[in-house]
Order: structure tokens, then sequence, then C-alpha cells
């Protein structure tokens, strides 16, 4: 497939791509090397039980350089219209930081395909 050219289908769910932290942890995902230059995202889900201290969402390595404050608790997310892959062969590492005491964090990761 040409550079740039973005080929639609059905991608099967992947339980490695929906991470359910414990209370005051970081919620990681990770794409490894071999294959994130060919990782498409369709949107990144997250929440926090409760409105977090310190709430953050990064998306490292590929070429990303995602970094989010988040400041209410509840689910939110980034939506990627267009399709996003890395531009070297580095893991993608998105990072839901952790919310606070007892709160706990959810990321999800949807429409990731390996093609």
């Amino acid at each position: 497939m040409p550079q740039g050219e973005v080929k639609l289908m059905s991608v099967g769910a992947n339980p490695n791509h929906f991470v359910v932290g414990v209370p005051n942890t970081a919620v990681i995902i990770t794409l490894p090397a071999a294959r994130a230059r060919r990782e498409f995202a369709g949107s990144i889900v997250w929440s926090y039980s409760a409105a977090p201290t310190g709430g953050r969402l990064t998306v490292a390595g590929g070429g990303f350089g995602i970094d989010v404050d988040i400041i209410a608790g509840g689910p939110s997310s980034i939506p990627f219209n267009i399709p996003q892959h890395a531009t070297d062969n580095a893991p993608i590492v998105i990072t839901l930081a952790a919310g606070g005491a007892t709160i706990v964090g959810k990321l999800n990761l949807l429409g990731v395909s390996t093609n």
C-alpha cells in the first residue's frame, strides 16, 4: 500500500488494549516496536473513577509526542479521524498517569490494526 493511503477494514479486539488500573497507579499500553510502524489507532478512550490529581495522558515513541492534562473524572477520548501510525520502528507507549490515592484509571485503545 503506498504511503499515505489508508485501507479501512474490520479489526478484531485485542484484550491487551483494554486495561483497568489499580488505585493510584499509572495505566500503560505499549505497542511493540516490531509492530508499531504498522499500527493505526481509531481512538484512545480513558476514564478516572473521580477527579484526578495530576491526571495526564501521554503517547510517546514512533514520532508521537501527545501530552494532555486531564482535570476531571469520568470518560473522555481522542478520536483520530485520520488514522495515525508511527514514523519509525520505536515502541509506542500510551500512558494514563496515576490519578491519586483511591482513583482508578482505565485506558482503552480502539480501532488498532496490524496491516
